[in-house]
């Protein structure tokens, strides 16, 4: 058992004390795994944003060209990616599922899908106005290849609607 303060969490924030298994480590990997999860999240429904304009809306993709700040950008948008879009399309469907599923998964699964996510959103920083956001995600990713990533997501939601917390070791106490 850690020691702790009298009075709040002892670490000087005035907070009251978390428990004494809420440490600022299970804290930390608290915060990495909702980070994957919600990055996982977002790359699973990107997919299925893709496929929904894919079907209904294509033209879609022609008018990104004109959002980018760099018209050497939107020349070879428009040069490879619109005439190309019935391949491309499919393609990063395909990635954003593949980023997304890995992103939920565990051990170096979780490390390659934000390798690649991190490589995606690089690839995302000229095409428009949302370019700080891209560079900003890829940053994330790019931080998040330092942690480990022993649990699932199902692991985690499995445990947390249990009332077990995970521990960094990936098991439960």
């Amino acid at each position: 058992m850690r020691p702790t303060a009298p009075h709040g969490s002892g670490d000087g924030s005035g907070r009251p004390d978390a428990g004494e298994g809420d440490t600022p480590t299970r804290r930390s990997v608290r915060r990495v795994d909702a980070v994957r999860l919600l990055l996982g999240a977002s790359y699973l429904l990107g997919a299925l944003v893709h496929v929904l304009l894919g079907l209904r809306a294509p033209e879609t993709y022609a008018e990104f060209a004109d959002l980018t700040p760099w018209a050497a950008y939107g020349e070879a948008w428009r040069a490879f990616v619109v005439p190309n879009l019935g391949v491309l399309q499919p393609l990063v469907v395909l990635f954003e599922l593949t980023v997304g599923l890995a992103l939920l998964v565990r051990g170096r699964a979780v490390r390659a899908g934000h390798a690649g996510g991190a490589v995606f959103q690089l690839a995302l920083v000229p095409s428009g106005p949302w370019g700080v956001i891209n560079l900003g995600l890829a940053a994330v990713h790019t931080a998040s290849l330092r942690a480990s990533y022993p649990a699932s997501a199902v692991d985690l939601v499995r445990r947390r609607s249990s009332g077990r917390r995970p521990l960094p070791d990936g098991n439960t106490r």
